[in-house]
């Protein structure tokens, strides 16, 4: 990885660590849950055990979390989806991109590969599978007034990642237990 900075549709620095590995040609992205970042210890974890293994990862803070650029408050799926997207776009086309996500990165990485081919491996870690229902109910605890009004509308939120599933080409690993 030689790009010095990322930054997203917004202007915003996306901040990330890379982890160098033997394999030549793959890169694993690694994108946080809600009120995460990329030095959660269990994804520094996961990134060192794969890099050791020779994978190549790449830990990304979404904006507004961790020291990316932007507002929390501003954050959201899309634009997380948006933050995922400009990763991918300073990676080289012969590198296959796998995307390692948990909780709500979990929901980004397959929204994204869902509309983007680049990436062509999902795994999801604790996974969100019914993003209308977390959003819901994560909104109540971070703008309780709003949530109770009845004044919040969530727009452009699948029901159920089932919906998604479908238009899937990458491959999906999703690990239990």
């Amino acid at each position: 990885m030689t790009q010095s900075e990322i930054y997203n549709s917004s202007g915003e620095r996306i901040d990330y660590t890379f982890h160098p590995g033997t394999r030549m040609g793959s890169l694993v992205v690694i994108g946080h849950g809600v009120t995460g970042n990329k030095d959660r210890p269990h994804l520094v974890a996961i990134a060192e055990g794969l890099a050791k293994l020779g994978w190549p990862c790449l830990r990304i803070s979404f904006s507004g979390n961790g020291e990316s650029e932007g507002s929390f408050t501003s954050s959201c799926i899309t634009k997380e989806i948006g933050d995922l997207q400009a990763v991918l776009a300073t990676v080289p086309n012969e590198v296959r991109v796998s995307h390692l996500g948990h909780s709500m990165g979990a929901a980004v990485g397959v929204l994204t590969a869902a509309i983007d081919l680049r990436i062509r491996v999902l795994i999801s870690l604790a996974g969100m599978t019914h993003t209308a229902a977390f959003v819901e109910r994560e909104s109540a605890k971070w703008f309780p007034v709003t949530a109770a009004c009845g004044r919040m509308k969530i727009v452009s939120f699948p029901k159920s990642m089932s919906m998604i599933c479908g238009k899937l080409k990458a491959r999906f690993l999703l690990p239990r237990g």
